[in-house]
């Protein structure tokens, strides 16, 4: 599985500096999206967008990139191109990309905010086995109070009248700079430490080498096969039996000791154990544990449970 990693956030900030609106913004009522029932069990999370000329693309939904990406193969709907950059994705692959005027998009009949500008280039050597026309970034997300729930396999984008007082779960205070989404906290064992927020990582996480081998000497894990890189070394990943996120235990959780990677990540599939509300423009995060899937822990793909 080729594991989509994050846009150099120096280089999306070059390009992608304005935005469309100074303040949050929210469609007027809620706005939804299905998205596929293996998101977060060995897949990405895939919605369907629309472009105002009525065309339905499929994109990858991403907290990790800080750009709104788009397949090159759109570029003669788009328009002039303003200018050319080099912008680096997971395993040091570079792919060039060009730099156009975003186009209208559209969850439903609710048009979505991004950047003035998007950016472009060949999702087919990241995503070959999928038709995946877009990445949507956190120029876009950023924007929104989006809740995922994985029972129903549903993404929502909260209108301004959703209730905000109901219990939405634990609350995890964000810290979002450089294009990226953290989160301080102990997770997974790992006393008080950062964390990346990426819902392009398909696994539960990823913790530095140092962080890893310290979890590993405490907690028995199981080997897994390693995640298959396009370059470089694969991410060596092991299953737990057992680990506590935020006080919370959580059962077979598949965490990757990824060496090319500088950051610890809080991934899809452990995000996919909880019902999930990401509160953007009010910087917290909210975790509401599923109890009601089981997981065989000699089938690691199989829908996550967690047990208080």
């Amino acid at each position: 599985m080729k594991i989509i990693r994050a846009i150099v956030a120096a280089v999306c900030t070059l390009v992608l500096c304005s935005c469309k609106t100074e303040t949050p913004v929210h469609p007027p009522l809620a706005t939804e999206a299905s998205f596929n029932e293996d998101a977060g069990l060995g897949r990405h999370l895939f919605v369907t967008l629309s472009l105002e000329s009525g065309d339905k693309l499929l994109f990858v939904v991403d907290t990790g990139s800080p750009c709104t990406i788009l397949d090159k193969s759109l570029e003669p709907k788009l328009g002039k191109c303003l200018r050319t950059r080099v912008i680096h994705f997971g395993f040091c692959a570079k792919n060039g990309a060009r730099v156009y005027n975003a186009p209208k998009l559209y969850c439903g009949h609710a048009e979505l905010v991004t950047d003035d500008h998007i950016l472009t280039c060949d999702l087919g050597t990241i995503f070959p086995d999928h038709s995946v026309m877009g990445i949507l970034g956190m120029d876009c997300l950023k924007h929104y109070c989006i809740q995922l729930d994985s029972a129903a396999r549903r993404m929502v984008f909260l209108g301004r009248n959703e209730p905000t007082n109901r219990n939405l779960g634990r609350p995890y205070p964000l810290h979002m700079f450089f294009g990226g989404v953290w989160v301080q906290g102990s997770f997974f064992d790992v006393n008080s430490s950062g964390f990346r927020l990426d819902t392009g990582y398909p696994t539960d996480g990823a913790l530095k080498p140092r962080l890893f081998l310290q979890v590993l000497a405490k907690n028995k894990a199981v080997p897994t096969t390693p995640s298959q890189s396009p370059k470089g070394p694969a991410p060596y990943g092991v299953q737990f039996p057992k680990l506590v996120f935020g006080g919370q235990a959580y059962h077979y959780l598949m965490l990757d000791d990824n060496k090319m990677l500088h950051n610890n990540i809080i991934g899809l599939r452990f995000l996919m154990r909880n019902f999930v509300t990401l509160d953007f423009p009010n910087r917290m995060m909210y975790l509401q544990p599923r109890t009601e899937h089981s997981i065989d822990d000699s089938n690691p793909t199989n829908a996550p449970k967690t047990n208080p």
